[in-house]
């Protein structure tokens, strides 16, 4: 997990293991830690139809699945080999392409297009794709976002599932506090990192 974390005043250079670190590279480390936490909450929250899974579903205009869909991270797409983040099929046919922005990310040339031509080579019309980042990313990538079937914010998806967790009353305690737990990490993902923070702690602990 990387909730919990100390605090302390960001050194100059710090120690990964053996390697010496810059401030700049453990800018790219904590960025690329920070997304591997977004697949994994939004992988197990397609898995299990949790509300952030349903959300991003009901974004792209389509009604959850009542069984839960394959999902699978970091498959490699039939069109041009390049990566998805996280990938869920259900049994209809219908399929969901996930791609993962944390605070800092980018995307990489061409990588849009190559969500647009995955959608427009299913002549079936069952695949759609989701952009998950945070409120500015999205905001500042205005024009790339709207090539998604829909964009969906860390901060919107961190609100419906603390809100499960409190309005369900018969939902077990474990599982709201999974919710709750979750919501904070993508707000922690979609949070500017702060000159306070001591990286190499947050990637050891992560």
């Amino acid at each position: 997990s990387v909730t919990g974390v100390q605090t302390c005043a960001l050194p100059i250079s710090a120690t990964i293991g053996r390697v010496q670190t810059e401030p700049q590279d453990l800018d790219v480390i904590i960025r690329r830690t920070r997304e591997v936490v977004i697949d994994v909450v939004m992988a197990h929250g397609l898995a299990t139809g949790s509300p952030a899974g349903r959300l991003l579903w009901e974004r792209v205009g389509q009604s959850p699945p009542e069984d839960p869909p394959t999902v699978q991270r970091h498959t490699v797409r039939g069109v041009d080999g390049r990566e998805t983040d996280v990938f869920a099929r259900v049994a209809d046919g219908r399929i969901l392409l996930v791609e993962d922005k944390a605070v800092g990310g980018h995307f990489q040339r061409g990588q849009v297009e190559s969500y647009e031509l995955e959608c427009l080579h299913d002549i079936k019309g069952k695949t759609w794709t989701c952009l998950v980042a945070p409120q500015s990313f999205i905001d500042a990538n205005a024009g790339d976002a709207r090539k998604f079937s829909a964009a969906v914010s860390l901060e919107d998806l961190a609100d419906v599932l603390v809100a499960a967790a409190s309005s369900d009353l018969s939902m077990s305690t474990e599982l709201a506090a999974g919710y709750r737990h979750q919501a904070e990490l993508l707000r922690e993902c979609a949070a500017t990192p702060s000159a306070s923070e001591n990286w190499n702690e947050l990637v050891q602990a992560f």
